[in-house]
């Protein structure tokens, strides 16, 4: 068994997994050419002690969408909806409604455009490119690209301070801080656990009732991998990451 890692980011960051659940995933297959040949993941459940949080929702009970979007893209309780429109229906305020669906803090609302200085640089490599009568995005000499990476950060520079920089250290300065990743919130780990080849091939071939054996098998493997987490690992919160939780 192994175990992939992918941070999965606010907002519309849980719609890669949406995408990839295929329909009726959920039964055993047979014949190894059906394996290979199947595309998409199984529906999720819900699972883990997480859920005595959240009213409503039992282990087992299949994740939709609509509560994916709750949850990872707007920081709301899964069930949000349908707990908006009790609160309303009960006599409650919008706000109060609102409220009744939030989990902690609204997620930080972060610009996801690149920073200006990267849309420059961009801009200028495939004007480059395009002089020398190349596509825009064709690969430029190590010494071009230099150049124009040069040019572009003194302009940037001029324009923010109004002077020249005073030295190549102090101009690298400003550019390490103009090429910084843009920050993403973070709203979960998405944790893909995946069987060995040889347990696959064993289930894609063996008779539907053995299949079911080794399903039933992985599924407790997951769910032993999900007590060992919520027991053993942490995650850091926090200025800094200064708490462990």
């Amino acid at each position: 068994m192994t175990i992939s890692l992918k941070k999965v980011t606010a907002g519309s960051g849980y719609t890669y997994l949406t995408q990839q659940v295929a329909a009726q995933d959920g039964q055993v297959r047979t014949g190894l050419a059906a394996y290979y040949e199947e595309k998409g993941e199984a529906p999720g459940v819900w699972m883990g002690t997480g859920l005595d949080a959240f009213d409503g929702l039992n282990a087992g009970d299949p994740v939709t969408e609509a509560q994916m979007l709750a949850l990872f893209g707007n920081g709301l309780h899964p069930l949000a909806d349908q707990i908006r429109h009790d609160a309303l229906a009960a006599g409650l305020t919008e706000r109060q409604a609102e409220n009744a669906c939030r989990l902690g803090r609204p997620f930080a609302v972060r610009d996801t455009r690149p920073p200006e200085f990267k849309q420059e640089l961009k801009r200028r490599y495939a004007a480059a490119n395009m002089a020398a009568g190349r596509r825009p995005n064709a690969r430029l000499d190590s010494d071009v690209l230099a150049q124009i990476r040069t040019e572009v950060a003194t302009e940037f520079f001029v324009k923010e301070f109004g002077r020249p920089p005073e030295s190549p250290r102090e101009l690298h300065r400003e550019v390490a801080i103009w090429s910084r990743p843009t920050a993403t919130t973070i709203a979960g780990v998405d944790l893909t656990v995946s069987p060995t080849k040889s347990f696959s091939t064993a289930w894609a071939l063996a008779p539907l009732a053995t299949s079911r054996q080794f399903e039933d098998l992985h599924h407790r493997a997951v769910s032993r991998m999900i007590t060992y987490l919520e027991t053993q690992a942490f995650s850091r919160v926090g200025p800094g990451g200064v708490r462990n939780v």
